[in-house]
This record gives C-alpha cells, sequence and structure tokens, in this order.
C-alpha cells in the first residue's frame, strides 16, 4: 500500500455563492468535522431563507457525504482532495458536459464521474470506497 496516496474529489452541485458572505456563517466548516451544522447567530436568519429549498438540500447532501466519507476513512493512509464546483459556473458547465452529468449533480473521482442525478449519500460513499479500492489503496467489502 502507497502511503499518504492523494486522490481526487471533484463535487459538481448548485452551491450559493453569496451565502457566505459572513466570515462566522460556515456550512462547511474549515476541519469538515461540524459540516452543514455551524451556523452564525450573526447573520440573520432570513437572509438565508431566502435561497431555494433546493440549495438547502444541496448543502446538506455535501456535507453528509463529506462527513460519512471522512468517518470511514479516518486512520487510513489516504488523502483526499475534495474540490466542490458551483454547477452554474463555466467550470461547472464544462464538468456537467465533459462527463455528462445529468441534474447539475455528480461526484468525479480521479477523473472518472461516479455518481450523477439524484444520488444518496450512502450511495455516493459505497461507490467512492469501491473506486479506492479499485486502485489498490483500501480493502473495502461491500
Amino acid at each position: 500500500m502507497i502511503r499518504g496516496r492523494w486522490v481526487k474529489i471533484e463535487i459538481v452541485d448548485l452551491y450559493p455563492t453569496n451565502l457566505g458572505h459572513c466570515p462566522h456563517y460556515n456550512l462547511l466548516s474549515h476541519e469538515m468535522n461540524l459540516a452543514v451544522r455551524e451556523y452564525c447567530h450573526l447573520s440573520p436568519e432570513n437572509q438565508a431563507r431566502e435561497y431555494p429549498e433546493e440549495v438547502f438540500l444541496s448543502y446538506h447532501r455535501v456535507g453528509d457525504y463529506i462527513k460519512k466519507l471522512k468517518d470511514r476513512l479516518i486512520n487510513t493512509p489516504i488523502n483526499v482532495r475534495i474540490e466542490l464546483i458551483e454547477a452554474t459556473s463555466l467550470k461547472g458547465v464544462y464538468k456537467c458536459i465533459r462527463y455528462r452529468i445529468r441534474g447539475n449533480r455528480g461526484i468525479i473521482f480521479n477523473g472518472r464521474k461516479i455518481c450523477d442525478g439524484n444520488y444518496s449519500t450512502d450511495e455516493a460513499v459505497e461507490r467512492t470506497l469501491m473506486e479506492i479500492n479499485k486502485i489498490g489503496l483500501l480493502t473495502y467489502k461491500s
């Protein structure tokens, strides 16, 4: 097993671009320990509620995926680089076309689409672990 091998996970989804304007308003906290759980009491709640429900569901789905993946990979010699890509940005549109991502949401693992459309977080974690197993970094049984 190669120690310290890096894998890259790109998550294409809908993210509000201005939701993080307040430095205390952390939907995805710095260390991802409290992903999607830490809200700033300084930011007015009505400002955040102006975003569509779908945007918050995206944040919760991505936060839960990252937290579950982190819990499964703790104490393993795998380094994961996660990149969040706004689906409506130029890069997001390119990724959706390049990897044929349906529904403006998908997960790309080391340059290969593993999930798209309406996937569950458990399904995404299982597929990610299977991909890590395929490249020989983890012995994983479903």
